[in-house]
């Protein structure tokens, strides 16, 4: 039959069935945005730096937050209720009998929900650009960044809209559209992280560093969103030059492809739909097994690993599996039976389909012990020596710390040594790393066995085809030493430690020196350089018996600060800090010493005249056996020693928290020791929190002959 209804006539119409969701979409703007600018420059007006305080607004209001979650809100709700209509019967009746083609009336109702929210959005931005620029100048870099986040709300909007709409067409209720809605939105993401998790569950060797929400940002508007909110604060300073870039272009012309697939889907699904399928739980019952299928075996195999974590990592291995046996069961039957009787709405459909439940335990099964058994070779593999072209290795590494504002934002050092390090002489690196492969092999991080304390590095092997691979390891101490001995009589070795931060120091600022007392001493700027060639000489003449089995006294952090006219005090832009100084370090400490920097607090001395007491604490049960002569239900017990005689005896085995657990310290971690000494402090609190000394106690103290007060709850 041929329309009599004008396109625009149909519009007017369908949105005044839907004027409650227009006038609720106006309400919220209007408060989230003019209503709560107003208040916020209200209470910024008698602000001195108000100015920037004016600018932080600008940014919150056209940037990535509150905003761009409420876009997204709205186009799930937009999407729900256009086409609600869909789950009633009378009411599918009354639209399909219109003299309208199915496409017209879809596009009718699908523009009427983007208008819905996109003018309430666009007519409240026009009422706030002139409220904050009557405060502030909007620069060309802050309009550009507004203009590009508006365009970047819509986009993701139209992409959550008509991701939306296919669930919807897919399902005959509200309840099962949103549920599908949810896992059209989360199944990727969902699944990846679950893959993630049994590797790195089952297999000791995998080394985490997986980018999952780079890898899964075109599967999901949520993780395409999540992935530009991550990148905005590194991106809103040189938003412009980011959108206009190749990569990021090219990142946004996938998102609208995605978004205008999603759209097409819902379409093509619209006009496949039949119109018995109103009040019925899912629309088209060829899909259900599939969309069962997909459902029931990601369930299952996160309640099998969730059972088996739930266990202590001592119990034994026997055990652990059938907890895991256990959780698969379990989850297999309750994830089928609750999806039959979501989708039947019949409680004695909770057990049909039972070849279906009984094929789908067995992938479950064989994907679970898959991976339990290594029948990949994943944990086992180990790329061959010809291949690499270079490595980098964490094993017996002091860490520093490098937060670069403008460029890489924060790195831990583990990642800074990855990322960084390039051993060309790769014999020393690849024979520790096969140690600790034929070590750790296939085994569980619960399962790992040997002699003596172990250490854990990572290793990266870049090979010549371009491809890089991280492990991890463990391997026993006294296995490792010989080869990280060697590790550290390479320049390359120690560059990638201690790289960025004697890259960057010529650009210092500030500089600050920490001791013992985790009191911080500034440096003079007109030192730093002669300070950080003498610091980088001795350091790289260090041994790693020196580094690793002595004493850390004090730490570097410094600064690099960019200076302009209108701000004395400079912005930051690059912090970098965990420079270890070594008791071995005898010409960095006397440099300090003599340009103005109080090292009586780094040594490893202390004056037994000069401490009052020691305080004792047990980290665990044996620790409290040793205190007490027994094992007490509540572990924990504190004592306190203050014989002069009782302390001296104990003094030589504490060493400084500054020195880092690296795996090569015989530390005790038994115990937590706190020294408080005299200072002259005017008040109890004084003397025992800034007047003491976090420690850590050596092995072999002689705990048992010491006399102490233990102190009662």
């Amino acid at each position: 039959m041929t329309s009599k209804i004008s396109f625009f006539k149909l519009c007017r119409e369908n949105m005044k069935r839907r004027m409650w969701l227009l006038v609720l979409t106006i309400l919220t703007y209007f408060i989230s945005m003019p209503l709560a600018m107003m208040i916020m420059l209200q209470n910024e007006a008698d602000n001195r730096n108000r100015v920037s305080g004016y600018i932080e607004i600008f940014s919150d209001f056209f940037g990535m937050g509150f905003h761009s979650i409420l876009a997204a809100g709205f186009a799930i709700l937009c999407a729900v209720a256009g086409f609600a209509w869909l789950f009633s019967k009378k009411k599918v009746d009354m639209y399909h009998s219109m003299p309208v083609r199915r496409e017209k009336l879809f596009a009718a109702v699908y523009l009427n929900g983007i208008l819905v929210w996109l003018v309430p959005y666009l007519v409240s931005i026009l009422i706030c650009l002139p409220m904050i620029g009557s405060h502030v100048r909007i620069s060309g870099e802050m309009a550009s960044t507004a203009v590009i986040t508006i365009g970047i709300n819509i986009l993701f909007f139209v992409f959550f809209y008509n991701l939306m709409l296919a669930a919807v067409m897919l399902t005959g209720n509200m309840i099962n559209c949103l549920i599908t809605g949810g896992v059209l939105f989360a199944y990727a993401v969902a699944l990846r992280g679950l893959l993630e998790v049994y590797l790195s569950y089952f297999m000791a060797t995998w080394y985490s560093d997986a980018d999952i929400l780079g890898e899964v940002k075109f599967f999901s508007p949520i993780m395409s969103m999540a992935y530009f909110a991550d990148n905005f604060t590194k991106w809103q300073n040189h938003m412009l030059v980011y959108v206009t870039g190749g990569a990021f272009a090219l990142y946004l012309l996938q998102c609208l492809v995605l978004a205008v697939i999603a759209g097409v889907i819902a379409l093509i699904l619209y006009k496949k739909r039949p119109s018995e399928a109103a009040g019925k739980s899912i629309a088209f019952e060829k899909i259900l097994n599939i969309y069962r299928i997909m459902l029931v075996i990601p369930l299952s195999l996160g309640s099998g690993i969730f059972f088996s974590a739930l266990v202590d990592g001592g119990t034994p291995q026997n055990i652990m599996t059938a907890w895991m046996i256990f959780g698969l069961i379990f989850g297999l039957v309750l994830s089928h039976g609750f999806i039959e009787v979501l989708f039947q709405m019949d409680i004695k459909a909770m057990f049909s389909y039972k070849r279906q439940l009984l094929a789908t335990g067995v992938v479950v099964f064989l994907v679970a012990f898959s991976f339990k058994g290594d029948w990949y070779g994943i944990g086992r593999y180990m790329p061959q020596e010809e291949k690499v072209e270079s490595m980098a290795i964490t094993a017996g590494t002091d860490y520093i710390y490098y937060n670069n504002f403008e460029t890489d934002g924060y790195l831990s050092g583990e990642t800074y040594i990855l990322t960084n390090m390039e051993l060309t002489d790769t014999k020393t690196a690849y024979e520790l790393a096969k140690l600790g492969m034929e070590c750790t092999g296939s085994k569980a991080i619960y399962n790992i066995q040997g002699e003596g304390p172990y250490i854990c590095y990572a290793v990266r092997y870049r090979l010549k085809s371009g491809k890089e691979i991280t492990r991890r390891y463990w391997l026993p101490e006294k296995t490792a030493w010989p080869y990280i001995e060697q590790l550290y009589t390479q320049q390359e070795f120690k560059d990638g430690i201690m790289g960025a931060f004697w890259e960057n120091a010529s650009a210092a600022t500030e500089l600050t020196v920490m001791d013992m007392n985790y009191d911080e001493q500034a440096l003079g700027r007109q030192w730093i350089a002669e300070f950080m060639e003498i610091y980088r000489r001795e350091y790289e003449s260090l041994t790693a018996e020196q580094i690793l089995k002595g004493t850390t006294v004090a730490e570097v952090s410094y600064e690099i600060r960019e200076y302009e006219e209108a701000d004395s005090s400079g912005h930051v832009i690059a912090r970098l800090g965990n420079g270890c100084i070594y008791s071995a370090c005898t010409e960095t400490l006397q440099f300090l010493k003599e340009h103005g920097i109080d090292t009586s607090s780094m040594t490893q001395e202390f004056d037994p005249e000069k401490v009052t007491r020691i305080e004792l604490r047990s980290c665990s049960e044996e620790g409290d056996a040793m205190l007490r002569g027994e094992v007490t239900e509540d572990w924990g017990t504190m004592v306190i020693i203050e014989d002069r005689n009782e302390i001296e005896k104990l003094l030589p085995y504490l060493v400084s928290d500054l020195t880092r657990y690296n795996g090569f310290k015989d530390y005790d971690d038994n115990f937590d020791v706190y020294v408080v000494y005299e200072s002259g402090a005017e008040s109890e609190y004084e003397e025992k929190y800034q007047n003491s000394r976090y420690m850590r106690l050596k092995k072999g103290a002689p705990i048992g002959e010491l006399k102490f007060d233990i102190m009662e709850d």
